[in-house]
């Protein structure tokens, strides 16, 4: 597995494969709105990064996120492909976005998961994120979970 860091400004081939892993992720076509809103973040939000996991050139996993405040980044969003799961890839993803963010100006991190995504929760958990608040969407609970560096 070879793993690397891509920053904005993306083209729309990278975009495109963002796109479809995320479908492939996800295992949902994705309607027109959330392209749209997808496509919107990846252009317009500051400082996006999006570590992506590769094998044979083949795009297997992401973690993307931005920044929220000079020294605050929001992760966003991240996963992998339905096949590899269980494999510790979405830790090594993580793992490498946090070390990238010790070494930058980024102070903390905070990302938001749902309460029954428990494989999330209990990655974030320990990956030293601490769960700090809740909220809903959509009707469904959701947690803050925030690592201060």
């Amino acid at each position: 597995m070879k793993t690397r860091l891509v920053e904005a400004p993306f083209s729309e081939t990278f975009i495109a494969q963002f796109v479809a892993l995320s479908e492939r992720i996800f295992q949902q076509s994705a309607d027109r709105a959330w392209l749209d809103r997808l496509q919107w973040r990846l252009e317009k939000m500051p400082d996006v990064t999006i570590f992506v996991a590769e094998v044979d050139s083949e795009w297997i996993a992401y973690k993307a996120g931005y920044a929220t405040h000079f020294n605050r980044y929001y992760s966003w969003l991240g996963g992998v492909a339905p096949s590899l799961r269980g494999k510790k890839i979405g830790k090594a993803l993580m793992d490498q976005q946090h070390n990238w963010l010790q070494s930058s100006r980024f102070k903390s991190v905070e990302t938001h998961v749902a309460q029954d995504n428990e494989a999330m929760v209990r990655l974030n958990l320990k990956s030293g994120l601490s769960i700090v608040g809740m909220f809903s969407k959509d009707g469904e609970p959701n947690f803050i979970m925030k690592k201060t560096f």
